[in-house]
């Protein structure tokens, strides 16, 4: 049985201990002092090609490059080369199927992409694909603004794309996008743009794009992100904002299924277009244009559907492709507090002060720990001696819990993890377990 740990957290009661560096590297080279995550990280030099690029947490920071452009052409090559080009036929390393895992973390600064390939330097969004979490690591995600955007599309077997739109992706949409993660950052897309304008194939005159097209299914959440430049019309009328569904289909937008996002802001409206099963709390939008079924809000700011039936065009949110009524949202009227999921923070070398690495635990006193309180695990077979020893680790009150790197797991035993620690997954991890009980991980 295979249990995927989707950037989960465990939240628990107590403290907790780490050995030291040279303890863990003598035991086992899969388990790690908090104090050697630095040196896990991988440069986006090391991401040569899609048939070349290693599994791994990639960490791009303004601060390593002279110039900001250079550090924006550094994430759009990493970006476009772990998630496959705009061509939906194409895809990246990661597939479905993939035994990849990847982390792209972003630090402060603002990555204004442009496409090196191109003649017309127009900004340029890159694709996120499977088993693949995005998060800025500023301390606010203001700091990390991210232009013209990052996008999600449908999944295509055959594709023209942009030079006969609507109908040139044949496929059911976006229903298999899923295992991908956004969040911690700015996705400044108010120079976001059709790569060819449909009506002047030369693309000379690049259209201005209304819409950034974000295709999700199940687990694909979307945390703490701010949707920015895309908010009243577009010269036909056409309200801007974020879809969540692709156009690039021959029907609407292709079907898509399940989401959750939390404490984000859209500058315009959030379409659902073909969307059923979406979560969405603790946000702020102009607009909620609502998809077919189950979708659900809790305590967010922003028009939904009122009580009763709205035909105004202005203001009903129901599926915007439907008849009639369409189908209303499910309104939480006492909402419960969602606890935020922990994540990272770095904070960049200024004059004598060395750069660090943090860990925000997401509870309601804003705890945050230093990395070096955690034990940090890499890929690999984990024999029951190292559970053992993990689990022995991570009992100690000077232990914050576990980091668990992208990739593949095989546990000969199962991880206890008291109910006062934290289980930081970064890049979607596989745990696959192997125990007798057939469990991965328990808590008490």
């Amino acid at each position: 049985m295979k249990i995927k740990l989707v950037n989960k957290a465990l939240f628990a009661a107590g403290l907790l201990t780490v050995l030291g560096a040279s303890a863990f590297a003598a035991a086992n080279p899969i388990i790690h002092s908090g104090s050697d995550f630095e040196s896990l990280l991988k440069s986006p030099s090391s991401c040569t090609s899609a048939g070349a690029c290693p599994s791994g947490a990639y960490f791009v920071d303004q601060s390593d490059y002279s110039d900001p452009a250079q550090a924006a052409a550094a994430l759009y090559k990493l970006g476009t080369t772990i998630g496959g080009s705009q061509d939906g036929t194409v895809a990246g390393p990661a597939t479905q199927w993939s035994k990849d895992r990847y982390a792209i973390l972003i630090g402060s600064g603002t990555y204004d992409m442009v496409n090196p390939t191109t003649t017309t330097a127009y900004p340029q969004p890159f694709k996120i694909g499977y088993y693949t979490e995005i998060t800025g690591v500023a301390s606010n995600r203001e700091d990390v603004v991210v232009a013209p955007g990052i996008n999600s599309l449908n999944d295509c077997n055959e594709s023209l794309p942009w030079t006969s739109l609507p109908s040139t992706c044949k496929t059911v949409g976006g229903l298999n996008n899923f295992w991908r993660s956004l969040g911690n950052l700015t996705i400044d897309s108010s120079q976001l743009l059709l790569p060819e304008n449909v009506a002047n194939p030369a693309g000379s005159k690049p259209n201005a794009a209304t819409s950034l097209r974000f295709a999700i299914s199940q687990a694909a959440p979307i945390r703490n992100v701010h949707f920015s430049g895309l908010s009243g019309n577009d010269s036909g009328g056409n309200a801007k904002g974020v879809l969540l569904c692709d156009w690039d289909t021959g029907s609407d937008c292709g079907y898509a299924s399940g989401g959750f996002i939390s404490d984000s802001t859209f500058s315009g409206i959030v379409g659902a277009g073909s969307q059923q099963q979406f979560y969405i709390s603790n946000s702020t939008f102009d607009k909620w244009e609502a998809g077919t079924w189950n979708m659900v809000s809790s305590n967010n700011t922003g028009t939904i559907k009122p009580v009763g039936v709205d035909t105004n065009p202005t203001t009903k949110t129901n599926n915007q492709w439907s008849s009639g009524s369409g189908f209303p949202f499910t309104t939480v009227t006492n909402p419960v507090t969602v606890p935020h999921k922990p994540r990272l923070t770095y904070t960049s070398k200024d004059g004598s002060t060395a750069a660090y690495w943090e860990v925000s635990l997401g509870d309601s006193a804003n705890t945050v720990k230093p990395i070096s309180d955690f034990t940090i695990l890499t890929p690999g077979t984990f024999s029951t001696s190292d559970i053992n020893t993990i689990n022995a680790d991570i009992k100690k009150s000077t232990s914050a819990g576990l980091i668990i790197m992208p990739g593949i797991y095989n546990l000969q035993g199962v991880l206890d993890i008291p109910a006062s620690k934290t289980v930081l997954g970064i890049g979607i991890p596989s745990l696959q377990c192997n125990s007798a009980s057939g469990a991965c991980m328990t808590t008490d």
